[in-house]
């Protein structure tokens, strides 16, 4: 989604008051400079006497030194290796650290073309780069480069038209707003976190950083990281698609790595994740369960159910329970009673209740869920999450519980796992070798 989709009247009341571009720009709308002028006014763009030439084709340096001032790499003083030999003087510094970045590739053996015309698929595939994406890695290829990116709410410019400096501003302010491959900050929250950018002027802007987040921030940041799933006993009950219960569940890595509650799990041998957008996914493989605490972590299928391949899942930024605090504002979101996409709000009750059942402390909160949100996620005002949703007390009001997320910490993602069948086998195993055991220790004391 665009960054100036949530942007009110203030914002270009804002622009009329902090900017200060020479009048040679004056000949172009109002519109055609909003981009420009919050860049202007962000530090991001400098403009000259002639304005900001917003018809004109930009080059590949201009869009090297943009890239790197999104990367935060303008202030690095550290000498970077320039495999470019056409490099001109002045843009030796930008060109060693977008290399060393992995921001920039050259034309050829050598050469980097600054010169030559930027087209928006180069421009495009930089912006991914800074975000934390790598076509090297098969996240992208440079040709779906615009395709991509418009996936992450970056572009929906022309790319077989011309691309001119206007349309390099407008990608550039979509990016602006747009989350990096892991967690759920934006952009323009890390240069300010940095120091690349002014908070003040940010938030000057209707822009929303440096502090907690409303609820509807918070939603439209995390909803695609949040997901349903349905649950069949066998094969021929999915064949018939008759699902046998559903839960919910959420992405922490891009890869497909999620969480949600064990006892979903129980006496299932297959499980669909359901997408925000209602794609569909097979649970390829079980990572970590425990059912004393009740938490499972798996791994998402990247090919959907109709073929469909995903290169990167939404995620979510995770916390452990020493960041939680008593009191604090926490939201829920999940499917319970097979409603998607439901979000409650609360506060923290107490961040470390003993509950029977459970071998670990829980984090009692008082936003509300339902049968079905259980594995959904439970996040503070940052957006982080702090827990998995999973029970509440049906005598109670108010009374609900979150499972704390430290052993995310402790595992490794890329082991491999088991599938949900080979988990309930194992699981059986151990429960009756454990009864075995005890049945024996019972006899031995009677004896």
């Amino acid at each position: 989604m665009k960054i100036f989709k949530k942007m009110t009247a203030a914002l270009c009341a804002a622009i009329m008051l902090l900017s200060v571009m020479p009048a040679a720009g004056a000949e172009y709308t109002a519109e055609e400079k909003r981009d420009a002028d919050v860049l202007y006014t962000l530090g991001l763009v400098q403009g000259s006497d002639k304005g900001y030439e917003l018809y004109r084709v930009p080059t590949r340096a201009e869009a090297l030194v943009m890239a790197v001032r999104l990367a935060g790499g303008e202030n690095d003083d550290t000498e970077y290796m320039n495999p470019f030999t056409d490099t001109p003087a002045w843009a030796n510094k930008y060109a060693a650290y977008a290399w060393a970045a992995g921001i920039a590739q050259g034309t050829g053996e050598g050469v980097y073309g600054f010169d030559k015309p930027v087209t928006s698929r180069d421009y495009a595939t930089m912006m991914l780069r800074v975000l934390g994406y790598s076509d090297g890695a098969g996240d992208f290829v440079w040709e779906q480069s615009m395709d991509f990116a418009s996936r992450l709410g970056i572009t929906n410019a022309d790319e077989d038209g011309v691309f001119t400096r206007a349309d390099m501003f407008a990608m550039t302010c979509d990016a602006l707003g747009a989350r990096f491959k892991y967690g759920t900050d934006t952009l323009l929250e890390k240069l300010v976190a940095n120091g690349s950018v002014d908070g003040a002027a940010a938030n000057a802007l209707g822009f929303k950083v440096g502090g907690v987040l409303d609820g509807s921030t918070i939603y439209e940041r995390c909803i695609d990281a949040v997901f349903s799933i349905q649950f069949y006993t066998d094969e021929n009950s999915y064949t018939m698609d008759s699902p046998s219960t559903n839960a919910s569940g959420f992405f922490i890595t891009s890869d497909g790595v999620a969480v949600s509650n064990y006892h979903a799990f129980e006496g299932n041998a297959i499980a669909i994740v359901i997408l925000n957008n209602g794609e569909k996914y097979r649970i390829a493989e079980v990572l970590s369960y425990d059912k004393g605490t009740d938490l499972i972590v798996f791994r998402v299928s990247r090919t959907s159910v109709d073929w469909k391949l995903n290169k990167y899942f939404p995620c979510i930024e995770y916390l452990s329970s020493d960041e939680v605090r008593n009191g604090e504002t926490v939201y829920a979101i999940g499917s319970p009673l097979f409603l998607s996409g439901t979000m409650t709000s609360g506060i923290v009750s107490y961040k470390n209740r003993e509950v029977s059942g459970f071998d670990n402390p829980m984090i009692q909160n008082t936003a509300a869920i339902s049968k079905g949100n259980s594995g959904g996620v439970l996040l503070n005002a940052y957006g982080k999450a702090i827990g998995a949703t999973c029970a509440y007390f049906v005598s109670g009001q108010s009374l609900n519980l979150a499972i704390p997320l430290d052993i995310l910490f402790e595992l490794d993602f890329s082991a491999s796992g088991c599938t949900i069948a080979e988990m309930n086998r194992i699981v059986i195993q151990q429960e009756n070798q454990a009864e075995e055991e005890t049945e024996e220790e019972s006899a031995e004391e009677e004896s």
